[in-house]
């Protein structure tokens, strides 16, 4: 890494549900830019209106990182290699507003990322209505440039893209998405939008039918030893947002070891109240409530703003 120019972040791995949108929607309709050949799958139209976009495809990834902040749709999608002789040519991107970070999050294929120091006043605007990145002018000799670092990117990473760099593929083919937050809103560090990230996406949406708008991340087994006898086989926090009711369901157990498994409700902030059988529990910040969750139907009751800890044991 070079520190707070390009740094790797933990964040969850995203690589199937990429690999998934890419599959399934990309193969066609790819752009390529005279002054870097790659095929780039984006949010948005392109500048000439050739290419429609894919904001409706890709969906399901942007509601995961546009909690940090919206993705640009003039840059954000996939970026594809598949010449090892064709990268990335010097250059710097350019905010739409205030001080912007990209982040890149590989699916497979390798390239590395330069940093140099240079003659910034001997970069002009190229490219998407010259309003998108400045590339070196043609009479500039790169060979006056002074490297910085460089790194691999072999998983994600944040760049501070004022700085000119350019990308050399290594493991072709090669396929990442890039997600430009450049509607920040404010300018910040880089070791503050750093823990902005890492933060926010370590939340994932749940994929149950009855938990539309809540996302979940992993809660650490071993903070929870002391409270349980039983085994513990999963363990997550939820933030339920503003859902306000969950509807009658019963929980269809992943596999047969949850067959037996309960479930335990330990409300962090906010409350809920659980219905089930015509009985109704009042399950509130400090205490903890169990429930049959695979074998019991119940609804629920929330709070706005409720985040809960949910410990599965048997």
């Amino acid at each position: 890494m070079i520190k707070d120019i390009i740094e790797y972040v933990d964040i969850p791995d995203m690589k199937p549900l990429l690999k998934s949108l890419f599959d399934e929607h990309c193969g066609v309709d790819g752009r390529t830019f005279g002054n870097c050949p790659i095929e780039a799958y984006q949010l948005g139209p392109s500048p000439s209106k050739a290419h429609a976009g894919f904001i409706k495809e890709f969906k399901p990834i942007t509601d995961i990182l546009d909690r940090v902040s919206v993705s640009d749709p003039l840059v954000s999608g996939f970026d594809y290699f598949t010449n090892p002789k064709h990268g990335l040519p010097h250059h710097i991107d350019c905010p739409n507003n205030l001080k912007a970070y990209n982040l890149i999050i590989p699916v497979f294929g390798t390239v590395t990322c330069d940093f140099w120091e240079g003659d910034y006043n001997e970069l002009e605007y190229k490219g998407h209505g010259s309003t998108h990145y400045k590339m070196f002018k043609d009479t500039y000799d790169t060979k006056n440039l002074v490297k910085m670092g460089s790194i691999l990117i072999d998983k994600p990473v944040l760049i501070d893209t004022d700085y000119i760099h350019n990308v050399i593929p290594v493991d072709v083919p090669r396929l990442a998405w890039l997600t430009r937050f450049s509607d920040l809103d404010k300018e910040y560090t880089f070791k503050e939008i750093k823990e902005i990230v890492e933060e926010k996406l370590s939340w994932l949406p749940c994929s149950s039918d009855h938990l539309p708008g809540c996302y979940y991340k992993e809660y650490p087994k071993e903070l929870l030893q002391d409270k349980f006898s039983s085994e513990i086989l999963y363990a997550v926090t939820i933030d339920y947002g503003n859902i306000g009711n969950i509807p009658e369901h019963t929980d269809i157990p992943p596999n047969s070891d949850f067959a037996n498994a309960v479930s335990h409700v330990i409300p962090l902030e906010g409350g809920m109240t659980i219905h089930t059988g015509g009985k109704s529990t009042k399950v509130e910040v400090g205490s903890t409530h169990m429930l049959d969750i695979y074998k019991i139907s119940h609804s629920a009751t929330v709070l706005n703003g409720t985040k809960c800890i949910h410990v599965i044991t048997k």
